[in-house]
């Protein structure tokens, strides 16, 4: 219920303030394990994201450090989002993150851990590849142009889906590379 309302109240004011271009959102399935992977510029990108994917809630995870006050701790837990350690490779968010996607539900990943300006492969981590390959699921590559400037247009550009089904088990530089290739998609498209 949170989700929802906290999800049309900031569509209203994005859509006041940077009157977005939405190009692709037809590229979302409507049922089924989805993961969306995202460029990180800014810590408004979840929510702008989570703003105009309609009927499906993301649950993002987000750095550990954000859960450390305990009233945005108890706000990202009602929105869904759960904590990872970034410097290490966290079982218990890869364990979250499986059940998120065998419920048939909408993981939320910035594969390269942090904010960046630009494409920079050695900021990808593995864990995205590896997720999509164990849980078989659809990923749908987005990437959010501009600078959240107020009232400069801010795009959202939603690539093609990219199934996982029966996509045999890779070895860890594998999974980095199929992280990179997943990257390579939200910036630069097909």
């Amino acid at each position: 219920m949170l989700y929802n309302i906290l999800r049309v109240v900031a569509r209203f004011i994005h859509n006041i303030v940077y009157y977005p271009e939405i190009i692709g959102i037809e590229n979302i399935p409507d049922q089924g394990s989805l993961i969306i992977v995202g460029n990180h510029k800014s810590l408004w990108d979840p929510i702008f994201l989570t703003s105009y994917v309609k009927n499906r809630k993301i649950h993002w995870m987000g750095k550990e450090e954000l859960w450390k006050n305990k009233f945005l701790a108890f706000f990202l837990d009602s929105l869904g989002a759960f904590p990872v350690n970034r410097k290490s490779a966290d079982i218990d968010a890869v364990k979250k993150s499986l059940r998120i996607l065998k419920n048939n539900e909408v993981l939320g990943i910035f594969p390269e851990g942090t904010r960046v300006k630009k494409f920079d492969e050695s900021m990808i981590k593995s864990g995205t590849g590896m997720i999509a390959q164990k849980t078989g699921s659809i990923v749908v590559p987005i990437y959010i142009e501009g600078d959240y400037k107020l009232f400069k247009q801010m795009k959202i550009k939603v690539r093609k889906p990219i199934s996982f089904k029966e996509m045999p088990k890779l070895s860890n530089e594998g999974y980095r590379e199929l992280s990179v290739d997943l990257m390579k998609k939200v910036y630069f498209g097909d």
